[in-house]
């Protein structure tokens, strides 16, 4: 009879000391916040120039009938490239600092930052995500520690998509709710 009245007490403790341990992170703004501002902290933004097959430096765009040099130009003209011929370029030591992709020729032209959470949805069970609780977040975003190479006027007028960058922009997020906190699964920017 003592065990019965000792046993039922601590069943209730060990079970409520477990879910202490193995409770996840609630939906909310704070969390929300730190899993977008953490995913936008690792994206860059790039400027990639067309290297026809696809770099790696030095590119040789002389044999491509569409070699369109003026994107190429441009990086040159802000420091990050050089032109060795009249269709080779190599990579500056500006260059090798901003280059993402070695093979694909890509530079890294800023970060983005998070301003402000909108709303999200009531999290729920989601199957493609092994049942876990998901949330749709939505927020605003700006451009973030552009490099001085990206904000001159021969690099915008080449790379399009950097002129479009403006600040605020709206945008959402799929997080997963996971035990050590909420993860962003797919980042729409």
């Amino acid at each position: 009879m003592r065990y019965r009245k000792l046993a039922f007490p601590a069943a209730v403790l060990s079970l409520a000391s477990l879910a202490a341990c193995t409770s996840a992170p609630p939906a909310g703004k704070a969390n929300f916040s730190a899993a977008i501002a953490a995913a936008l902290d690792k994206r860059c933004i790039t400027v990639s120039p067309f290297l026809g097959a696809g770099g790696p430096y030095p590119a040789d765009v002389c044999g491509f009938r569409f070699a369109d040099t003026h994107q190429l130009d441009a990086l040159a003209k802000a420091g990050l490239l050089t032109r060795k011929a009249f269709c080779v370029y190599a990579l500056t030591a500006t260059g090798k600092k901003a280059l993402q992709a070695p093979i694909g020729g890509a530079f890294c032209a800023g970060h983005f930052r998070l301003d402000k959470i909108l709303g999200w949805t009531k999290p729920r069970p989601n199957f493609m995500y092994g049942g876990k609780m998901t949330a749709e977040v939505a927020f605003t975003y700006s451009p973030t520690d552009m490099a001085a190479w990206a904000r001159t006027a021969a690099v915008n007028a080449a790379f399009a998509t950097l002129e479009e960058l403006a600040p605020q922009r709206k945008s959402q997020a799929t997080l997963v709710q996971e035990r050590d906190g909420w993860s962003v699964r797919h980042l729409r920017i």
